[in-house]
């Protein structure tokens, strides 16, 4: 396929991708009554689209593309073969991979938007950390906000500008090197990546899934398909609010201290009656909306302790975005009657399934119907909704975990 016809066929991709929209048509398969049950209002059984299968499925013509980018930047370097930097190499040619097929597809308002959102997102979790009395206590003010302050999205710009640079010096002196001793390619690779090591790049990792990670307490990444959305998404509501529930909990793993952590905590201390409150409405909420099988179990309190502190922070964010009136047209398509009904809706909705959930006791995950439907702990929910206090929502709710913020009773 020559150059133009890509053009053309990208064009006309993009036509079709902002014609749909993703979140929007979803949306308008929810059915029954959200006091009842939240996840199969938005994620009703037996439907043919999904979320997370229609973000990846948007990706295709970039997939498509992948290897092919990668095997031209591997062909580029394919002299580099020295074994003690063969990893780093590597992890630089793949870096060098996404940074090329943002390119190749425009993708950088994409990266540009989901780094002013991480910062938004940091701006709204520093400011409860400073509220927050029991960090206070114990100490623990200042390390949290200069570890918050400090998290950055593995693509972002700064990042890749370390890559080209990485690249740029390595080949800078590599020539030059060669250019003096012809015959000590290996030699020359060394001095090369001795010169360029000072650019102390992170690995960009293309991730496939519709899904996010927070690496070591200190690094976010999200998959491509969340970048593509990002770029081609005019409406703002839409962006954020897919976005905003992803982000927050991502930020949240930071502040989220658990023995059951796969990273190191940062703080030395958490209320242990938080840990108590999060279980205790996730166990509420399993005993309610088990499907097939359902558990909450101490190895989930790491990811159900980033949903419950994500949840709010992912709240004051939209808020923080979002106004009535600048949402009025979407919310009359969906035929909603207030902005806090959207951020409900789309809350988590990444993670809607169209068959019966089941889980095991091994997942590091709670079950994804009890991930969001335990965001009725936010007291906007039973309001936004108006259920009545004998809805089976409002009975699966038990005391709101407020773990960060003025409004915060743990000690």
């Amino acid at each position: 396929m020559n150059l133009s016809k890509i053009k053309i066929f990208w064009l006309l991709f993009l036509i079709k991708f902002a014609e749909a929209n993703i979140l929007y048509d979803v949306l308008k398969q929810r059915t029954g009554d959200p006091c009842e049950n939240l996840y199969r209002h938005t994620c009703p059984l037996g439907v043919n689209r999904t979320i997370s299968q229609e973000l990846e499925k948007s990706i295709n013509p970039i997939l498509q593309k992948f290897d092919e980018t990668q095997d031209a930047v591997r062909k580029t370097y394919s002299f580099l073969k020295i074994d003690n930097i063969q990893r780093i190499i590597e992890s630089a040619i793949e870096s060098m991979t996404f940074i090329k097929i943002c390119e190749k597809f425009n993708l950088t308002k994409g990266v540009q938007y989901l780094e002013n959102i991480l910062e938004q997102t940091k701006k709204v979790m520093i400011e409860d950390i400073k509220n927050t009395n029991w960090l206070l206590k114990h100490n623990q003010t200042d390390i949290a906000i200069r570890v918050i302050e400090k998290i950055y999205l593995t693509f972002d710009s700064k990042n890749q500008e370390k890559v080209k640079f990485f690249f740029k010096d390595f080949e800078n002196c590599f020539n030059s090197c060669l250019k003096d001793f012809p015959n000590s390619t290996e030699v020359c690779v060394t001095h090369g990546y001795e010169c360029a090591a000072k650019h102390n790049f992170t690995w960009i990792d293309l991730i496939k899934t519709a899904n996010g990670v927070n690496e070591h307490n200190k690094i976010i990444n999200f998959g491509i398909s969340f970048i593509l959305y990002a770029s081609q998404t005019q409406d703002e509501v839409l962006k954020v609010a897919l976005i905003a529930s992803l982000m927050a909990h991502e930020l949240s793993h930071t502040m989220m201290n658990s023995i059951t952590a796969s990273n190191d905590n940062i703080l030395s201390y958490f209320p242990p009656k938080a840990e108590d409150c999060i279980t205790k409405q996730y166990e509420s909420t399993c005993k309610t909306y088990k499907e097939i099988k359902c558990f909450m179990t101490f190895r989930q309190l790491e990811e159900a302790g980033a949903d419950v502190i994500g949840m709010n922070l992912a709240y004051k964010l939209f808020k923080n975005i979002i106004n009535q009136s600048a949402s009025e047209s979407i919310l009359k398509k969906l035929n909603l009657s207030n902005i806090d009904q959207l951020f409900f809706l789309t809350y988590w909705s990444i993670l809607c399934r169209p068959e019966k959930i089941t889980t095991t006791e091994m997942k590091d995950h709670p079950a994804n119907n009890i991930r969001i439907n335990a965001v009725v702990q936010l007291p906007e929910f039973q309001k936004s909704f108006n259920c009545s206090a004998d809805s089976t929502m409002m009975k699966s709710r038990t005391d709101q975990c407020l773990i960060y913020g003025k409004k915060s009773k743990f000690k």
